[in-house]
């Protein structure tokens, strides 16, 4: 069996990263980002319950749109996305058509409002196990009846899988 290893990848100086993700579980629908500096210091979270939501699509790009919007209020001007949704990564780097959905269209066009604000950004597609942080709080937002936020301080229940990110861990 072919085993690889997999692990976050910092971005470049002066960067934060963003990583993204959507969730659709029979209790509900959640979008959850994480934002890191190049040091792999957690910055911030959020994960945002979705009512009346069953497309990973639009669950993504709310997602993305949170994440751009805490960067821009943090005053981010480097950013590095990631998400492991080939779709919406296939959108945002123009190689995609809009989403069916009307609803999507105007999610996506507020995100490609967003990314005017930084001087520099970067869209990755990276496989899942390289995106479990943003996973995890999707996963958590499908439980949660509000939005929340992490400033500072992740959640415990991600705390192991960031370090785990940065150590990495091997997959088949």
């Amino acid at each position: 069996m072919l085993m690889y290893h997999v692990a976050w990848i910092p971005p470049s100086d002066n960067s934060w990263k963003l990583n993204f993700a959507g969730c659709i579980r029979p209790i509900g629908t959640g979008a959850g980002c994480i934002l890191r500096d190049q040091n792999a210091i957690f910055k911030v979270a959020c994960a945002v319950p979705i009512k009346a939501c069953r497309d990973l699509v639009m669950a993504e790009l709310i997602a993305l749109k949170h994440g751009l919007i805490i960067a821009i209020n943090y005053g981010v001007d480097y950013i590095e996305i990631e998400g492991d949704q080939p779709l919406v990564i296939q959108m945002l780097q123009g190689h995609q058509a809009t989403p069916f959905y009307e609803i999507c269209r105007g999610v996506l066009h507020e995100c490609f409002n967003c990314i005017k604000n930084f001087r520099s950004v970067k869209v990755h597609q990276i496989h899942q196990y390289s995106n479990c942080a943003a996973n995890d709080i999707a996963r958590i937002a499908t439980e949660l009846q509000e939005l929340s936020y992490w400033d500072g301080n992740p959640p415990s229940a991600i705390v192991n899988t960031l370090v785990t990110d940065v150590i990495g861990r091997w997959i088949s």
